[in-house]
Formats: structure tokens, sequence, C-alpha cells
């Protein structure tokens, strides 16, 4: 039989196609040398999601901090840890059980609000971390300010007689539909000296991955999202599977420390 006109959805291998790092925003201390770091405490104390990709999230004056935030620091700070330990094994790093631990919710709640609102933390609002970790220097914290997946459709077309690796015949005018998505996550890295209050670095790093799939198993019946307590993660653009959003944020996470260590290089 033949099927003129129709594209023929040929299994395919997932793969990663590209990937690629930009930086888009970068301010440091007054001469800020990254092996300062290497001699006292990093405690890693925070991981959130900006208020911009939470879905009803109350922005208002009376908004109180949420548990979310530190849901969210959960389920991401090992991530971050993981980043440190391989871009950077010389630092001492306090992983955020330890720091969690040390300091009370309401502490780290009030801080990772201002942060999860773009804004840069003041030396007041550090000062009550810094009493609650005195054996810690210095603190990082991470932002999550982009998640978008778009995707790309092609086709190819193929001559008469030719069969595809099934052994199937493929006639003229018939070809095969492939798609590649694409994740850009863009997160944010700020490193504060618990001593004077002041950020000695903040960073912004865009990653993009992309990844080969099928047409059908890159539909989803909505968009790939990632609940982390109660929050909604908005993910922009396409509704398609995009590559996962675990190992892109570990490749951002490992970019932006590196970035932070070795400058405009990044070698």
């Amino acid at each position: 039989m033949r099927y003129r006109g129709l594209f023929i959805l040929l299994p395919l291998v997932v793969l990663v196609a590209a990937c690629t790092t930009k930086v888009t925003n970068v301010q440091t201390g007054r001469d800020f040398d990254p092996s300062v770091l290497d001699g006292g405490v990093v405690a890693l104390g925070g991981f959130v999601a900006s208020t911009r990709l939470l879905d009803d999230y109350p922005v208002g004056p009376d908004a109180p901090p949420t548990g979310d935030l530190l849901a969210q620091t959960e389920a991401w700070a090992p991530v971050l840890y993981g980043a440190f330990l391989a871009e950077a094994p010389q630092m001492n790093i306090w992983p955020w059980p330890t720091v969690a631990a040390a300091v009370t919710d309401s502490t780290l709640a009030d801080g990772l609000t201002v942060f999860a609102r773009g804004g840069l933390l003041r030396p007041d609002q550090l000062d009550p971390v810094a009493r609650e970790l005195p054996g810690a220097r210095y603190l990082a914290l991470v932002r999550l300010d982009g998640n978008e997946v778009s995707l790309h459709e092609s086709a190819g077309s193929v001559t008469r007689n030719q069969r595809d690796h099934d052994g199937r015949q493929l006639h003229a005018n018939e070809g095969v539909a492939t798609i590649t998505t694409r994740r850009r996550l863009t997160v944010t890295l700020e490193i504060y000296d618990l001593q004077t209050g002041l950020s000695l670095w903040g960073g912004t790093i865009r990653h993009d991955a992309k990844e080969l799939y099928n047409p059908e198993d890159a539909r989803t019946d909505a968009p790939d999202s990632l609940r982390t307590g109660d929050p909604y993660i908005r993910v922009t653009g396409t509704s398609q599977q995009g590559p996962p959003f675990m190992g892109v944020l570990e490749a951002a996470c490992a970019a932006a420390v590196k970035r932070m260590q070795y400058g405009d290089d990044g070698s």
C-alpha cells in the first residue's frame, strides 16, 4: 500500500545534539579574587525560583515568606553542592542540610524571599544568618530565573524505492519527521561575605541543551513542570517535552561555579 504525502515516524534514539553556555551578567566586589573563598567555609544557603516563574505567588507588602522556598532549596541544593564538589573541590563547602540544621526557618525564609524577588540582600538581612552560622565565612545563593522550552520540527524527503532501517518501503513524497527540542535555563549565583554583609560575586548564566526526539515521544499532555513542595514552576514556550530539567540544571550550576572561579575564559 502506498502512503503518498505522509510522514513516516521512525523510532529515534534520544541524544544530546548540542549544549551552549552564555554569561549574561557578572558583578564582582572590589578586588575580588576567587582564591579567598578557599580560606573559609562557604555555606549553601538557598536555591530558589524567581517569583516570576511561579503562578499565583503573593507579591504584595504583606506577602508571607512561604515554606515553598525552603522546599525548592531542599530539592535543588544537592545540585549546587555537586557543582561545587566537581568544579571547586578545594573549597570547604557546607551542604544545605548542615545549614538548615543551624539556621532557623524564619531567618532563611526572610532572606530567600528577598532573593527570589530579584533583590540583593543587605548587610542587616545577612546579620542573622552570620550569627547562626558562626563557623561559615561565605554564603552562596542561587536563583532559577528562566525555564524555557522550544522546538524545531523538520522533515527529510526520500526517493522512490528507498527503505528505512526496518526494511519498510518508502515512496516518493514521503519523509521522515524529526523534532529537536531545546531547554534554556537561566540561573544566578550570588556569593556573600558574611563578615562584611557584601556581595563578593554575582553572575547570571544561561545554559541551552538540545535533544532529538521521535515526535510521538516528545509530546506531553501538559507542560514539563517541576513541583517542589507546592509551587508550579512555569515553563515559557512550548508544551513539548524538552531535555530533562535536572540534567540541564546541573550543567548550568557547574557553569556558574566554573565562571566564578576562572573569569572570562572559563578555563
